[in-house]
């Protein structure tokens, strides 16, 4: 007998509620069909499987170091890979913009010294009953003027990279220099050397990216279906970490168009004093807690059917076979991972499901 006659067969001696989801069906007939049943296989799900991953350096973790002044560089002190403090000298640079500026604080410094003793010198005067209240005011406000002025030239050296051991030693020494120490501001790793022996920068072109790594970030896509099993703070652990786990911080409330994916956040601290088992741009394969608050089952790929959106397996019950709605957790070379209705000693169709779904659509399952 052709497997379509076995379906009209099917349809004939189907129940009648339709709505029970439930197909009256002889074993012989399943057999014509080709339907085979076997059972559900539980899993015991702690972690998720193998998620690629990569690791990402958090944003308020990342400097840019960039040119203070425009110059020319003649000497680079580090590279990509080293560690920097705060005060190391990274580059050096010759820059006449920094002649002008302490050409400017000279002239400052001189300026408030004469209008210091001009003031000075008309209190007396004024307290001696010579000079009008009036003269004594306009001098106060020029000596002020002046100390404002010299607070600006010494402020704009100072965020041009001098230390004040060179700016004070400009003002005693009323000696200039062209060459200007850039220091890195930051703690950290130099992650990016931008620059080379010779170049001419302009101001706040690009020298270095120095960045703190620890911790890290690893950027994790997951089927959006799958992203409500990973509640915040669970733990994840990345190969090639043994003795460091992370944390879930953060799960994407928007799906990549193109991929159909949510990306998970995932921060990583390392133990102080001890070398990060992950860097920047590094691609790893991570695996996550999962929450589970039912059981999961193994099933084959062919044994799930899709109808409106929503996915069913075929569950046999003595002479009856049952419709069931089932949830995709995961899909992994030919095998789904599912939540529903289910268990161990279930027998679910594994084979012939699309027959099955033809005789269920004909009883009325639309």
């Amino acid at each position: 007998m052709r497997w379509y006659t076995v379906l009209l067969l099917l349809l004939v001696t189907a129940s009648a509620a339709a709505e029970t989801e439930i197909i009256d069906i002889e074993a012989s007939n399943l057999d014509r069909l080709g339907v085979k049943f076997a059972p559900a296989k539980a899993v015991n799900e702690q972690y998720s499987r193998v998620l690629p991953g990569r690791v990402r350096l958090p944003v308020a973790q990342q400097h840019m170091i960039s040119a203070p002044l425009s110059g020319r560089i003649i000497g680079i002190n580090v590279t990509s890979g080293d560690r920097v403090e705060s005060d190391t000298v990274i580059a050096v640079m010759e820059s006449p913009e920094l002649l002008d500026l302490q050409r400017e604080f000279l002239s400052a410094i001189g300026k408030y010294r004469l209008d210091k003793e001009a003031y000075t010198r008309d209190k007396t005067l004024f307290d001696e009953g010579i000079i009008a209240q009036r003269r004594l005011l306009e001098a106060r406000y020029t000596y002020q003027q002046a100390g404002a002025r010299l607070n600006e030239t010494r402020q704009l050296l100072q965020i041009a990279g001098m230390s004040e051991e060179n700016i004070a030693h400009i003002e005693s020494k009323s000696k200039m220099t062209n060459r200007l120490e850039i220091r890195a501001g930051f703690s950290g790793y130099v992650l990016e050397q931008a620059i080379s022996i010779g170049d001419y920068l302009e101001t706040g072109e690009p020298l270095f990216q120095v960045g703190q790594i620890n911790p890290l970030w690893v950027l994790v896509d997951v089927a959006e279906e799958q992203a409500g099993r990973f509640p915040i703070g669970s733990s994840v652990v990345i190969d090639g970490c043994q003795d460091t786990v992370g944390k879930l911080l953060t799960v994407s409330q928007s799906v990549d168009p193109v991929s159909q994916t949510v990306q998970l956040r995932v921060e990583v601290h390392f133990k102080a004093d001890t070398t990060p088992c992950l860097k920047p741009g590094q691609f790893v394969q991570s695996r996550i807690e999962i929450s589970q608050t039912q059981a999961t089952f193994e099933i084959p790929a062919a044994a799930a059917i899709n109808h409106n959106g929503r996915a069913y397996v075929f569950v046999r019950n003595k002479n009856i076979v049952e419709v069931r709605p089932v949830t995709i957790l995961s899909r992994h070379e030919g095998l789904l991972r599912v939540q529903g209705e289910l268990d161990d000693q279930l027998l679910i169709a594994i084979k012939g499901s699309v027959a099955l779904k033809a005789a269920w659509l004909g009883m009325g399952g639309e």
